[in-house]
């Protein structure tokens, strides 16, 4: 709440209300109050606000201004052996005091996460990650979800001279790296990284003369060592070092399309706000973008295959090859397993596009918005011209879960309309190896829940023109993503 217009009765004939305007506009007047206060916000998860600077990036990527640890451009925070997310206390940094090391040495750092050849790896283990999962990042564990470390592709944009001019210089004394946008309308833009050095076997070595700051990058040639942004008085460059090193992180995060979207109340048990588009739509009966399940951006040539699926190296329909989300050994590449049953926030199409309000619905919000809505299949809406289900709030307990469709005849507590609550789900089928399939006449909606029955498929809203159901959706499929929101 931004503004508290309070008013007190000035005489006999003049009564006041108390009106609060929220951020976005929406008035609540409120009667017979007691007491206003203000609260203080205690944030339980590390997502206060840090600031950042847009340098006019080609990706849209958002540079911090302080590294992890920090309060101030200068102040080199703390450092942090690739993959973990807090300092170690006693600065040990070697393979021995290594996270995703098993009592590891230099010649054998038995590696037991991110390592795709065996001779790294504790009694050969393999995996296929080759990025930080967001409980490893130590951007993401200490600023919160917005936040993470930058990738290599991130990192040699920033320092690509076509983006940027870097200048050894000093901030309050301190030696460090300024990085400058040649964009224009963003050439006075620019982000301060101090030469902290680096931390290893218990000292700090190079602390002036060098900085060094992790991606969140394996080298998947050597999976002992990951990318990092190195500099010196001389140059800037990318490369690569051991994971075991204490090096600085400095966070990014991408512009989003983080605007006013628009949600309803439907009075659902839970308190879920349902959006009223698609992700990638600007109106209710627009089909929107398609998502296969944990990508974040459509497929351009809409392929919507196992072989150009994110999470499967080169699998196929009988051998999905995942890499993330899967519980099941049969499924996964050279037998890969891990624990997740819902998407991250990095992998959720609508917490990526929309902002960290948002999220893909889970299978339980799907269910519930089944089981406590009144639905009806229409051909048009708002005057336009597409199928699709309108889910209205329930007038009484009788009319949840109830649906009336083309020559059907269902008995309601009274007459639904557009005036009354409303989300509309336009039949937007979905897309599968090059094709759109079903438009019109189905539709598929994405909820951010890995099926229990096999990890190849993931849970989804269906419908037709009779019926809607929770089903299992082939991972690979485009389908639909209409976010959710809690009070």
């Amino acid at each position: 709440m931004s503004v508290f217009a309070i008013g007190l009765c000035s005489s006999a004939q003049t009564q006041y209300n108390t009106v609060v305007i929220k951020n976005n506009g929406e008035k609540i007047t409120i009667k017979d109050v007691k007491e206003i206060y203000w609260e203080e916000v205690i944030n339980n998860n590390n997502e206060e606000e840090h600031e950042f600077v847009d340098l006019g990036l080609p990706s849209g990527t958002l540079w911090a201004t302080c590294n992890v640890g920090a309060s101030s451009p200068e102040e080199y925070g703390d450092y942090f052996a690739w993959g973990e997310t807090e300092p170690q206390a006693d600065n040990r940094y070697s393979w021995a005091s290594y996270k995703w090391s098993n009592g590891g040495t230099e010649d054998y750092p038995n590696l037991t996460k991110y390592c795709q050849k065996s001779k790294y790896g504790y009694n050969g283990f393999t995996d296929t990650l080759t990025e930080l999962e967001s409980a490893d990042d130590a951007a993401t564990v200490n600023w919160g979800a917005d936040w993470q470390m930058p990738s290599l592709a991130q990192i040699d944009e920033l320092i690509n001279s076509s983006n940027t001019t870097t200048t050894w210089t000093t901030v309050n004394g301190v030696y460090g790296r300024k990085i400058t946008s040649k964009k224009s309308g963003y050439t006075d833009k620019y982000i301060f990284l101090p030469a902290a050095g680096c931390r290893g076997r218990g000292s700090l070595y190079s602390a002036g003369e060098e900085g060094n700051y992790w991606s969140r990058s394996l080298i998947t040639s050597n999976p002992d060592g990951a990318y990092l942004l190195a500099f010196y008085s001389s140059y800037v460059t990318y490369g690569g070092s051991n994971r075991e090193g204490g090096f600085s992180v400095r966070p990014v995060r991408v512009a989003r399309n983080e605007g006013e979207h628009e949600f309803v109340d439907l009075g659902l048990p839970s308190g879920t706000l349902w959006a009223t588009c698609n992700v990638g739509a600007s109106s209710p009966e627009e089909y929107g973008d398609y998502y296969a399940w944990g990508e974040t951006e459509p497929q351009a040539d809409n392929a919507y295959s196992w072989a150009s699926y994110k999470w499967s190296n080169g699998g196929t329909s009988s051998y999905p090859n995942l890499t993330k989300y899967c519980q099941q050994s049969q499924y996964g590449c050279n037998g890969f397993t891990d624990t997740l049953t819902e998407l991250e926030a990095s992998d959720d199409a609508a917490s990526v596009n929309w902002g960290s309000d948002w999220q893909m619905p889970s299978e339980t919000q799907q269910a519930e918005l089944r089981n406590n809505c009144y639905w009806e299949w229409v051909t048009s809406y708002n005057g336009n011209s597409v199928n699709g289900y309108i889910v209205y709030k329930a007038k009484s307990d009788s009319d949840k879960g109830k649906y009336k469709y083309s020559g059907s005849s269902t008995t309601t507590s009274a007459s639904y309309s557009l005036s009354d609550d409303n989300i509309f789900l336009p039949a937007a089928g979905f897309r599968s190896n090059g094709s759109l399939c079903g438009a019109g006449s189905d539709g598929g909606y994405w909820s951010r829940s890995l099926s229990t029955s096999g990890s190849f498929i993931a849970y989804g809203l269906y419908f037709g023109s009779g019926d809607f159901y929770s089903s299992n959706g082939i991972r690979n499929y485009g389908f639909s993503v209409r976010p959710v929101r809690v009070k």
